[in-house]
């Protein structure tokens, strides 16, 4: 990457790296690669392992309006008060190989264990034989992504710069991921940004570290990626893929799932009667060739970097559980071809890093009831319009701390037009239910303009004991009003807040206690609006070493 291009990010970044070092301890990592000592000096091998072990301790007890709801039960009862949640270790193995800092290749595994989990869930009282478990026996894809012993590969890639005439070029090919745009916050900007579903997204692990950035919880696939400096102050980026994977979500019947029928892990969408299951069916998948440009232009008299970015693509986020009627059954549904135009700029205003976008799109999957089209059982799409607004500032030492990175974004989506399957959208003047309803918020029904900011700020303090760093990082997402029109985004009244220590120990070690807690104010007697968390505040603990 050009030099001026490098100037302009890094003071963003380092805020980035920073707050995620406090925010998100438990993907925090050190800087203490293995290297390998070769007899050629153009070639430089590197092995990072991280060892990260994490202990979750559930505060709060169960709330009848979740425990004792068929949709939500069997993930609120299966950890009761003071039982623990997670007992979790992950093991993450990057080895680099470089020749002349120019070519190579990058292999990562990760591997988990989980002994918190038992092979089996809980349903609420008098609620079993309505499991979305049968027999509450967790299935392989449960036993797979939370409990283990699991491993699989994550980056395979290769790499190389090439030059065509005096513009040099980066090329990568091969599993990896990568996130464009101006977002902070994966769940504020993220799903309102440019990179929206521009690689799938671990939300299991976004459960467990609440305001992660998409790039720490981005999954990577299989593509081509390529990077031109055109001149010093013009740089032209450029992906296509040729494998596609749908986000990880987390799954009905653990601690941090949604509704009990969600997703893989499930095998039972919902009941149609006694002894009469819907069974919740693989459905296809999205569709491979995602591709996208990107342009940068330096505005160097303003401190500033203007992007402009097309993308084309295959959702990674579904409409849930489309109901089929011909064989009876549910299926997740992708929708694809979405195409998104957005203009974004970075800059730097009297010390503090400004990030802005705004970008459109075109044909997205809008919040569906679970009534698909006939045929391809699609939801409602629609036009939608996006923007967000970050600021990163770093107060430096005073008498309360050493120093300070604080981070706040506010983002927003409006819907401009349903264009098909408008009678699957789930919002007043669409779906009846939300027509008729006295609080359509309440109810879930998406509304057509929806806010949400997040704020993170982590005092730090060097050395309180000898060899020994102090952070507190603090973090809040309030989703100010309505319920996205989009499938992914939040609900009016579900936010979250997080307060902790963190300590490094000999820059080596790290040592988190964190505690974190739910609202969700807009409840009736039937639903929950957004995620069922607000009676699963958690203390978590988190040791980690790099290798």
């Amino acid at each position: 990457m050009n030099r001026i291009f490098k100037d302009c990010a890094v003071y963003r970044r380092c805020f980035e790296a920073m707050l995620l070092a406090g925010v998100c301890g438990t993907f925090a990592s050190g800087a203490h690669a293995f290297t390998f000592t070769t007899p050629n000096p153009d070639i430089q091998m590197d092995l990072d392992t991280t060892v990260r072990a994490n202990y979750g301790l559930r505060l709060q007890g169960i709330d009848s309006a979740i425990g004792n709801n068929p949709s939500y039960d069997e993930g609120d009862n299966t950890f009761r008060r003071y039982q623990t949640i997670l007992a979790r270790l992950d093991v993450t193995s990057e080895f680099d190989f470089k020749y002349k800092e120019t070519t190579g290749f990058r292999f990562s595994m990760a591997g988990w264990y989980d002994a918190a989990y038992s092979g089996k869930d809980k349903s609420g009282p008098g609620l079993g034989s309505v499991a979305n478990y049968p027999g509450n026996n967790y299935t392989s894809y449960i036993k797979k992504y939370y409990i283990g012993p699991s491993a699989e590969v994550r980056d395979a890639f290769g790499f190389t710069t090439v030059n065509a005439g005096p513009v040099p070029i980066d090329i990568k090919v091969g599993r990896l991921a990568q996130i464009w745009g101006q977002s902070l916050i994966g769940s504020v900007g993220g799903v309102n940004s440019v990179a929206v579903s521009q690689a799938p997204q671990n939300l299991i692990a976004a459960t467990q570290s609440p305001g992660a950035s998409l790039k720490e919880l981005s999954l990577p696939t299989g593509q081509v990626a390529m990077s031109a400096q055109l001149t010093d102050r013009m740089q032209l980026s450029g992906y296509y893929s040729f494998e596609w994977a749908p986000d990880r979500y987390p799954e009905g019947g653990t601690y941090f799932g949604g509704s009990d029928s969600i997703d893989y892990g499930p095998p039972i969408s919902a009941y149609a009667g006694p002894n009469f299951p819907i069974y919740n069916i693989k459905g296809p998948q999205g569709k491979i060739g995602d591709f996208g440009i990107e342009t940068k232009y330096r505005l160097e008299k303003f401190s500033s970097t203007v992007e402009l970015t097309y993308r084309r693509f295959s959702y990674k986020t579904p409409w849930f559980a489309q109901f089929n009627a011909n064989n009876f059954t549910t299926e997740d549904i992708y929708a694809n071809k979405v195409q998104l135009l957005g203009l974004g700029v970075n800059s730097t205003i009297a010390g503090t890093a400004v990030g802005a976008e705004v970008s459109y799109r075109r044909n997205t999957p809008l919040a569906s009831g679970g009534g698909g089209t006939a045929g391809t059982l699609e939801g409602a799409r629609g036009d939608t319009l996006h923007a967000l607004l970050n600021t990163t500032t770093y107060l430096g030492k005073s008498f309360l701390w050493n120093e300070a990175p604080l981070a706040m974004e506010i983002a927003a989506a409006h819907l401009l037009k349903v264009t098909s399957g408008a009678q699957n959208f789930n919002a007043p003047g669409y779906s009846a239910a939300c027509t008729k309803a006295a609080d359509a918020v309440a109810l879930g029904c998406a509304t057509k303009n929806y806010y949400t900011f997040g704020v993170s700020f982590t005092p730090h303090w060097n050395q309180v004991f000898p060899g020994v760093d102090l952070d507190l990082p603090m973090f809040i997402q309030w989703n100010i009003h309505g319920n996205t029109p989009t499938v992914d985004g939040g609900n009016q009244g579900s936010n979250i807040y997080q307060v902790g220590l963190q300590f490094t120990i000999y820059n080596k070690h790290i040592v988190n206690l964190t505690y974190t807690g739910y609202t969700n104010w807009k409840k009736t007697a039937t639903n929950v609006n957004g995620a069922p968390y607000s009676d699963k505040g958690w203390i978590g603990i988190t040791y980690q070493t790099t290798l």
